[in-house]
């Protein structure tokens, strides 16, 4: 997950330790060369800051500075967390589906702060899609 405030994005690396090659690869979908990334001491981060000239503030884990200032992320991995866990018994293999359904209402909510709105916008997507979709399909 990452975030500049305004606009976040999340994809799935995979189980257990982050991979560089991964990072980079999610990483150049989302991010400009040349951004300054913050975050903790996340060794796998090295090749993808190296390869896309990023500027990189890194905190050690656990001090007052890195939670003042990661707070941003934080919040986001918290407002996820509370999603997932409203949404019980969900199929582990849709999880990026419901990443992505999160990431598009935190976005959104974000520039309207009104979820109806977000709501709505929503569903009109999804019909716009269908009925895109199934023309596509005759």
């Amino acid at each position: 997950m990452a975030t500049d405030k305004k606009i976040s994005f999340a994809e799935i690396e995979g189980k257990g330790r982050p991979h560089r090659d991964k990072n980079y690869s999610i990483c150049q979908k989302h991010i400009t060369e040349g951004s300054h990334l913050i975050g903790d001491e996340d060794t796998s981060m090295t090749y993808t800051v190296e390869c896309m000239k990023l500027k990189r503030t890194m905190y050690k884990g656990g001090t007052e500075t890195s939670y003042k200032e990661l707070v941003p992320i934080d919040q986001l991995c918290n407002r996820f967390k509370f999603f997932i866990n409203k949404h019980r018994g969900f199929k582990k293999d849709l999880l990026q589906d419901y990443i992505n359904l999160f990431i598009f209402i935190d976005n959104e909510n974000n520039e309207e702060n009104d979820l109806y709105k977000v709501t709505m916008k929503l569903l009109k997507m999804m019909f716009e899609y269908k009925k895109t979709s199934k023309d596509a399909g005759e």
